[in-house]
């Protein structure tokens, strides 16, 4: 990840699938991206790496490093696909 051209550390990455009609859409996966901007993601269940395919509300939020472990902010909210 990036802004301006320079990698951002400490983001946290959420995918949420959206519920299809009639079934569970499955878990949600996060990720926190490292001093070069990579983040490589894991459902929350801790099941498997990666997002359930499908599409995605994808969530963005500053993890201040010194901090509780509390969010100290939440990104712009985007609709993305996961590779099937």
């Amino acid at each position: 990840m990036t802004l301006d051209g320079n990698p951002v550390a400490d983001i946290q990455v959420l995918f949420q699938p959206t519920a299809s009609e009639g079934g569970d859409p499955g878990p949600g996966s996060q990720g926190i991206t490292d001093a070069q901007g990579r983040f490589t993601l894991k459902t929350v269940d801790g099941s498997r790496e990666g997002a359930v395919p499908g599409t995605h509300k994808v969530t963005l939020m500053y993890v201040d490093p010194n901090a509780s472990g509390e969010s100290s902010g939440e990104g712009p909210d985007a609709e993305a696909a996961a590779p099937e």
